[in-house]
Formats: structure tokens, sequence, C-alpha cells
């Protein structure tokens, strides 16, 4: 159990006073500081017999906010004793705190508590009208039923279920969930069936969910054979498809199939492949030795992304196999900084995480550190070996002394962090790049220019700096410069997502949405799973008018970003503001209401920007509305 910081003696009387207040507002106050506390992981304790008191309260908005807090606490202290007040709230009128109530049981299921006595109420709200309360009642029905060994439940109750988000909420479960051998071939019958609906989202998470099984038991046949046709036929897909045969086709070692993908196939389909195969070498030693050539042969490709995920993949077979000697080639290997970085990337990984004994090649790695295009990760690599194994640092080579900057360290220091790391001018390239990015992040788009164009000079098919000096230029409204160098970019890669994404941006500040829609279709081609590039997409269709396109792409968006490993916290914030506004000016009052919540829960100073914004004229004079942004 993590310790928890104690709130203060007299803030915990503060907060009591206010609850017990008869004034509704320092209620509502007090509600926000208690959610407040419990997302800072403070012990709430204290508070334990209020929070009891007002699950019930009058005001929607405060007992949400009571709810949420219990559902981030259940990590870090024991609150078994609000199981019966939390099976009480999941038939709460308010959607939000049957919402926060499911979250808390989910986890409270996840730490082993027993909730039998709530599951009927939960296997209510499998028809529940809000959407999330839906798809989030099935992701716990699902692992509940499954721990319990109920998988007939399942299947007949949630995979045969008309509603699509109790559908995806229960695929999604599935997806860590091992199931015995006598269900699996009844999950893949399922399967068939809801590929038959050719609905792009309901693929996508079939696909995740089988990809977990694909690399331990063989598909059936005619499953093989329509996520084969889907792949042929649903360029939107390829990517989820890709990961599910390819697993498959490792079981079965169908060599010539995983080839065709890797070296023929489109570019989504190879991105995928490859992405699969670093998961499956990254957990456990895999001995696929006839794969290796053919990886070798990916680290030649002209594309980043395929180049990226082959060294990746590489480093997690060679040291998996301890063989050092491979993997010391490929950090020699060019591009240093795509091979080699994403290489040492790799081996930072396992010795954080799966605690890599990396003595036999220490003093090479030594030799590495004052290598450029390796930036940092050499240094830190060594940095985490002793700090893991409790070795003495002080037996490592004086080379582990070199200066580094400090965190928020200003651009007008990196010179002097160069000379003290020995890295000279005339600088690199990639040094060129990064004082570029520090500019950039400084907003101080003019210097950045200067740097970006320096690193050009010395590499004119640097992309990446092609793609950020058209980013200053835009900010610098240098309209016709911008346009010049998003252009250069995306001629050496027409396969770059950001570039496109970021060409779009240029047309759409000018007011030429038609070219933007283009462009901001091309970027999600290229990556389906980019989040910002729907969110763009969007946009775009809102610009035109097309509201029920606007809605899909921003959904689509948020579903990404909140799958995502690492929440995006400021893209949610927007995208749920944007809904907002797209379901409102399409005339769905409620959902509008509800995105628009959510945003303000996130990041209460938007109620200034919701009050003026044009968007939410037609339920300005709402009172739901005023109480959301009322302040």
């Amino acid at each position: 159990m993590d310790i928890l910081k104690e709130i203060s003696t007299e803030e915990l009387r503060r907060i009591r006073k206010e609850l017990y207040s008869s004034d509704k507002k320092q209620i509502l106050d007090a509600a926000h500081r208690i959610e407040t506390y419990a997302e800072a992981s403070y012990d709430l304790k204290p508070l334990f017999k209020e929070m009891q008191n007002l699950l019930f309260h009058t005001d929607e908005v405060v007992r949400k906010c009571l709810v949420r807090s219990l559902s981030l606490i259940v990590s870090t202290t024991d609150i078994h004793i609000f199981i019966p007040w939390l099976t009480k709230s999941l038939s709460d009128p308010y959607e939000y705190v049957r919402l926060y109530s499911i979250y808390t049981f989910t986890n409270l299921f996840r730490r082993g508590y027993d909730i039998l006595d709530a599951i009927p109420e939960i296997i209510w709200l499998l028809g529940d009208s809000n959407p999330d309360v839906a798809y989030e009642a099935a992701n716990l029905v699902t692992a509940y039923q499954c721990d319990i060994g109920n998988f007939e439940f399942v299947a007949r109750k949630l995979l045969s279920n008309e509603n699509l988000h109790v559908l995806k909420g229960s695929l999604w479960a599935l997806r860590s969930i091992r199931l015995k051998e006598e269900f699996i071939e009844l999950l893949f019958q399922y399967m068939i069936k809801i590929l038959e609906s050719n609905e792009e989202e309901l693929i996508r998470r079939v696909c995740e969910t089988l990809s977990y099984y694909s690399n331990r038991v063989l598909l059936p046949s005619e499953l093989v054979n329509r996520l084969e046709d889907l792949l042929q036929n649903q360029e939107a897909v390829s990517w989820s498809v890709a990961e599910s045969l390819t697993g498959h086709y490792l079981l079965s070692k169908e060599t010539k199939k995983l080839e065709d993908f890797l070296l023929k196939s489109p570019h989504i389909v190879r991105s995928g492949t490859l992405a699969y195969l670093e998961r499956i070498f990254e957990k456990k030693h895999i001995l696929y030795k006839e794969l290796i050539g053919i990886l070798n042969t990916c680290l030649l490709d002209k594309d980043y992304e395929i180049r990226k995920y082959a060294s990746r993949t590489l480093a997690h077979y060679y040291l998996n196999d301890r063989d050092w000697d491979s993997f010391l080639k490929m950090l020699e290997m060019e591009p240093l900084w795509v091979i080699g970085k994403n290489a040492l990337l790799v081996l930072l990984y396992k010795v954080k995480h799966q605690n890599l004994d990396i003595h036999p090649i220490l003093k090479s790695l030594i030799k590495k550190i004052e290598i450029v295009d390796f930036e940092q990760y050499p240094l830190e690599v060594i940095e985490e070996y002793c700090l893991k194994g409790k070795r003495n640092a002080e037996k490592v080579e004086t080379s582990l002394r070199i200066a580094r900057p400090p965190i928020g360290e200003k651009t007008e220091t990196i010179r002097t962090y160069c000379r003290r790391a020995k890295l000279n001018p005339p600088y690199s390239e990639l040094e060129w790049y990064r004082i570029g990015d520090n500019f950039r992040r400084e907003k101080r788009y003019r210097e950045a220019v200067d740097s970006y164009r320096n690193a050009i000079y010395i590499n004119p098919k640097n992309a990446g700096a092609w793609n950020n000096l058209g980013i200053c230029y835009t900010e610098l409204e240098e309209i016709e410069k911008a346009l010049d160098a998003f252009l250069t970019s995306l001629k050496i890669n027409p396969e770059q997502h950001q570039s496109w994404a970021n060409y779009g941006n240029l047309f759409k500040r000018e007011k030429k949405y038609e070219e933007a829609l283009r462009a901001y279709k091309k970027s999600v081609e290229l990556k389906p799973t980019y989040a910002q590039g729907w969110a763009n997409l969007a946009t775009g269709y809102k610009a035109v008018k097309d509201l029920e396109r606007a809605i899909e792409c921003s959904e689509r968006a948020l579903s990404l970003l909140s799958e995502g490993k690492e929440q995006d916290i400021p893209s949610l914030v927007q995208t749920e503001y944007n809904l907002a506004c797209y379901y409102c000016l399409s005339g769905a009052k409620e959902n509008s209401l509800r995105h628009l919540q959510r945003a303000l829960s996130f990041h209460p100073e938007l109620r200034e920007k919701a009050k003026e914004d044009e968007d939410f004229i037609s339920i300005r004079e709402e009172e739901e509305f005023k109480n959301l942004v009322a302040n």
C-alpha cells in the first residue's frame, strides 16, 4: 500500500465546516477540494464519515465529486466500508455518479475485494442510456464472470448484445483475460459473427482481443480467412487486422506470409506487424531465427517508423538471447539516431524493468556516451544499472561524470552544456535540431528557424527539420515559407503523418478547408492511431458544416486518447470541449452538456471561454448550462 500524504488539521476542520454548512456553494467547494486531495494521493480516512453522509446529497455534482474521489483512492487505502453505499450509487439518477461508481467497483475488483452484492446492479447498467456507463459495466461484468468461470454468461449476454458500447466494453476486457481452453473456441465463434458487422470500431476491438490469443492458440481457418479478406478490403482497420494475423502466422510458422507482411505490404500493414512483433519479443524469449534476416532488411527501409520498430524488435531479440555482439553492432548501424538510439531505449527498458545484467557490455557502453546521435541514453542505461543492482557507481569510469543540464534549463545554456559534455562546435545536424526544438518550446520562433536551417544545411533531407521549420513559419505568419517547408518535408518522406497534419493546419488557418480536409485524411490514413489527427479532421469537418462527421472523428480521437498508456490531459480536455460544441450545434443538448461537464471537470478555467463561445448560443439560457459555467 502506498504511503499517503496527510491533510493538515486546520484544512480538515475547514472542510468539515463547509460540508456541514447550509450554503450549497460551500458544500460544493469542499467536495471539489476532497476530489483534488484524492487526485494528489492524500489520506481521506479522517473524512470518511462525512463522505458517507454526502454520497446521497441532493446536489448531483457533490455526489459525483465524492464517488470520483473514492475511485481514485481505492489503490491507496482500504475503502471496503463504502461498498453498501456505492452499490446504492449505481442507481443514482445522475449518470456521472453511476459512471464513477462503476470505476470504483472495477478498482475494488482488481484489488481483490468481494463485489458480489453489487453485480446485479452492474448487470442492470448494461442497458444504461449513457454509453460510457454501459461500456464500463460491460467491461467489469466480463472480467468478473470470467474470473468465476462463467464465460457462457459473457457470450450469451454481452458478446451477443446489440448495444455496440456493451460489445466494445466486453471485448476490451477480454484483451487481458486468460480464458480456459474450452472457452476459447466459443470465443472465436462469436468473433466471426461480430466481424460480419463490418463496423470499423468493432473490428478493431475484435482484432485487439485476438492479438492476445493468436500467438498462443491457432485461429480457426474460417476466422483467418475472414481476417485476410478484411485486410484486402478495409484499409482503415489494416493495422489491427495485421496484428492479429501476425500472431497466428508466428504460431503456425508461416514465414513466407510474415515476409510478405514485412517487405511487400502497404506501410500500415508493415507498421502493425512490426509493432506486434516488438510486443511479443519484449515480453518473452522466443527464438524465431528465420525472422532475423527479414527484420535486418527492414532496418534499411527508407521509412522512419519501419526502421524504428525493426530496431526495437531486434534489440529485444538480441538482449533476450544475450547476443551482446549482435546488439553492439546495432549501435554502429546508420542512421545511428534511429537504429542505435532505439536499441538503447530498449536496453534502458530492460535494465529498468527486467533487471537485465549488462556487465558484459559495460565498457563498450561507456565508449558510446559521447556519441551525439545517442543523446544521453548510454549514460542513463549505465546509471540505471548501477542504481538497480545497488552497485558502487564510483567503480564506473570517469566518463560517467559528464555534466548534464538540469531539468528545465533554458536554451541559452545549451552551448555551455555542449562544451561541458565535450560536444564542441561545430554542432552536428542533431544538435542544431535539438536546439531548434528548445527555442520552439520557448516560443522563440525566429531563433528556432535559424537552428533548423543550420540542421538542414548539414542534411537537406532531414524531413523532421523541414516539418518543424514549417511550424515555426506558420507561427510567424510567413505562410508561403511555411507551405514550402511542409511540401519539402512531404517530398522527402510522404508517409510522415505529422507533416500532413501540420500541412492541413496551415490550410485551415488560411480558410482553405477542402485542402485541409485532404491533408488531415492523409494523416489518419497513414496512422489510424494518431488521436490528434482525428481531432484535426473533426475541426475540418466542422468548418465545412459536416457536424455528423465532426462528431464521429472527435469520438474516435477521444477513444484513442482514453485508451492511451499515458493520458494526454490537455488534448483530452480540448477534444471533450470540441465535442460539446459539435453536439450543441447539431441540437444534441444532453450530449453537449455531458462533454462540456467532462472538459470543465479537468479544466475549470474553460468556464469563461464557454460563456462567450458562439457554439453554445442555443443553450446559453438553459439552467444546466448556467450551472456548469457558474464560477
